[in-house]
């Protein structure tokens, strides 16, 4: 038994042998020689052909069974086919214009083409490779499949010849393939496994009906793409470096996930994406013509351009900077999320116009850093925290129906551009300004924070059903109310102007009054201030309850101005004077139930006044006058100290 397997394999190995034709020349030599072939003849369709080095040159067309080069050069402007298999490794060429046509299964490592060859696999053969290189020298070369390319392991494949897929698989379940020249594939499907790439670089490249699908990642890094018809349902990723790709006439774009960071992606069709959106490189513009983009997974805008069209948040995501261009809408949907987490600056902001920065869901601004909006806001039923750091809104906003959140220590800011505000509540502890915008509050609750509020501008606060700040500080501008509000924390007024319309402000902290007016205001200080400068105008009056005390310890002039008519300084509590500077209070004045500490320096009464059951208590270096104006005094007593 064991003798008859020897002499089988004998057999086997001499006819093998006998069939193999290595090419014995170093030089340029005819490949009709048949002294230069080791099998004595030349190679004809039952042969296997071996050259692993020299020069051979074709006269004619030529068939073969197997074709094995690891080195050497096959020129000819004749066709060589191949009817078996063939294996290309090392640094093997076909030069002069010279066909090759591999009609079976084969293996292939490296190949050149150059000055017009081409290397064609026809359909229902398959060429398996690891780390195949088809490179092109001298122009006019073409990789031509119709069959199958099964690329596998980890290592990198180059496609830097011009290839064409007509009716092809092109199968990658591992590694990365470099495409860098042009690329011309129809009527063909593209499987990318998960972890492998399908990379372009350089180059137009066209593709069209040809379905791109799998798990792994289609990236584009520079040239021009061209896709019409057929189906993407595989990543993008790092995509249009330099160029502007088309996409057109698509039965669809449907990725799996899509990361574009350079250049344009200009889509004809939606573009649904199956998962991840990912945008990175300020270069990296998505154009996507009026159609509409959606995806299954988040969206991660990191840095970007998307134009003319709507981009929807469907499955929340975050954002750190993000232009819209030209009728650019961002849209988060009723319960989805954006996220802004950065301790950086972050922003999205216009270029052209009529673009939107829409919010239906919840907005959630967390990190240290500023969140500028620099485009026109429109809220609908949403949830805008600002849990840390600053939101800053500079082009115009419409406000509906939404609530604000402000937490301590953060701010929700206004520079320019109007801001209508319809049946909203701003809440928290935070700090709700605007140093330049017109603001128009209609309806809802303001229970934040104000702080240098409104430089300049006049905004109208009226129709509401309660303005509430948490603490309140106005440095500029004019703060216009249109309903009674409660101030819960720390007032300040330094400029500017509280307009009130006769309804009035009752402030339940310590207030600060250095500078600025009321006008047609009641302001009420439950729990006393301090005072140091006020202009108190059009029928305002100025209030310290019982049981409240007002300081003024200034060493300069203070001075209460009253300017118009029918104002009023209402003391029911206790005035505290101190410092050696004049206080004089010009408005007409209501003591009652009062006491007035004068410690230094001269309390002055200007204005009408009458006294109802006080005490005026002057310690040692204080001076009380009664300025050129009737004063009524009942039950008042002066003491002197």
């Amino acid at each position: 038994m064991k003798y008859t397997v020897v002499i089988f394999f004998l057999l086997c190995l001499r006819s093998l042998s006998a069939q193999d034709c290595v090419w014995m020349a170093f030089t340029i030599d005819d490949w009709t020689d048949a002294t230069k072939w080791s099998c004595g003849h030349v190679p004809g369709p039952g042969d296997v052909v071996v050259i692993s080095s020299g020069r051979v040159h074709m006269k004619s067309d030529v068939m073969i069974k197997e074709l094995r080069m690891t080195n050497g050069t096959i020129d000819s402007a004749y066709t060589l086919t191949v009817t078996d298999s063939a294996y290309l490794a090392g640094n093997p060429s076909f030069d002069v214009g010279l066909s090759v046509i591999l009609d079976g299964n084969s293996e292939i490592s490296v190949i050149a083409l150059k000055n017009g060859s081409s290397l064609q696999i026809n359909a229902d053969d398959t060429i398996w490779t690891t780390n195949a290189n088809i490179k092109d020298e001298g122009g006019g070369n073409l990789f031509d499949c119709r069959g199958t390319i099964i690329k596998t392991s980890s290592s990198s494949m180059s496609l830097s010849c011009p290839t064409q897929l007509q009716g092809a698989r092109f199968h990658v379940t591992g590694g990365t393939v470099t495409c860098t020249e042009e690329m011309n594939w129809t009527n063909s499907l593209v499987e990318i496994s998960m972890g492998s790439t399908i990379k372009f670089s350089l180059s137009d490249h066209t593709i069209s009906n040809t379905d791109i699908c799998g798990d792994g990642t289609f990236q584009i890094n520079a040239g021009t793409m061209n896709f019409s018809g057929g189906s993407f349902t595989t990543h993008f990723s790092q995509g249009f470096t330099t160029n502007n790709p088309v996409f057109n006439d698509l039965l669809g774009i449907n990725p799996l996930s899509f990361h574009i960071r350079r250049g344009t992606f200009n889509c004809g069709a939606d573009l649904v994406i199956a998962g991840d959106l990912k945008m990175d490189g300020l270069p990296a513009v998505l154009k996507v013509n009026k159609y509409g983009v959606s995806h299954g997974g988040q969206a991660i805008l990191i840095a970007g351009t998307f134009q003319d069209g709507t981009l929807r948040i469907d499955q929340g995501g975050s954002l750190t900077r993000l232009n819209l261009k030209d009728t650019a809408v961002l849209e988060v949907p009723t319960g989805q999320m954006l996220l802004i987490n950065s301790n950086s600056s972050t922003e999205i902001s216009e270029i052209g116009s009529q673009n939107l920065f829409k919010i239906d869901g919840i907005l959630t601004k967390k990190g240290m850093g500023n969140f500028i909006i620099d485009c026109p806001l429109e809220t609908n039923n949403a949830l805008i925290k600002v849990d840390t750091g600053k939101l800053t809104v500079v082009k115009p906003g419409n406000w509906n129906n939404s609530s604000i959140e402000i937490s301590e220590g953060a701010s929700a800011g206004f520079q320019s551009g109007a801001q209508q505000f319809i049946n909203c509540d701003i809440s928290g502890t935070g700090e709700f300004q605007s140093t330049g915008s017109v603001i128009h509050f209609m309806g809802g609750n303001l229970t934040s924070g104000f702080t240098q509020m409104f430089a300049g501008v006049t905004p109208s606060f009226h129709d509401q059903a309660g303005i509430n700040p948490s603490y309140f500080n106005l440095s500029s501008g004019t703060f216009h109310c249109g309903a009674d509000a409660h101030v819960n924390g720390p007032f300040a007024l330094s400029a500017g102007t509280i307009s009130g319309l006769g309804y009035n402000i009752t402030v339940s902290d310590s207030a600060v009054l250095s500078g600025g007016a009321i006008d047609s205001l009641s302001l009420t200080l439950m729990n006393g201030g301090h005072l140091i400068a006020l202009n108190v105008r059009n029928k305002s009056t100025l209030t310290v309850p019982v049981g409240d005390t007002l300081f003024v310890t200034s060493n300069s002039a203070v001075t209460v101005t009253n300017t118009g008519n029918e104002n009023l300084f209402n003391l029911e509590g206790v005035l505290m004077k101190s410092g050696s500077g004049t206080l004089s209070i010009n408005t007409p004045g209501q003591y009652t139930n009062s006491i007035c500490h004068v410690l230094e320096g001269n309390l002055q009464i200007n204005g009408t006044s009458i006294w109802n059951n006080n005490q005026v208590i002057l310690y040692s270096n204080a001076e009380f006058t009664l300025g050129q104006n009737v004063h009524e005094l009942d039950l008042t007593e002066i003491q002197i100290n």
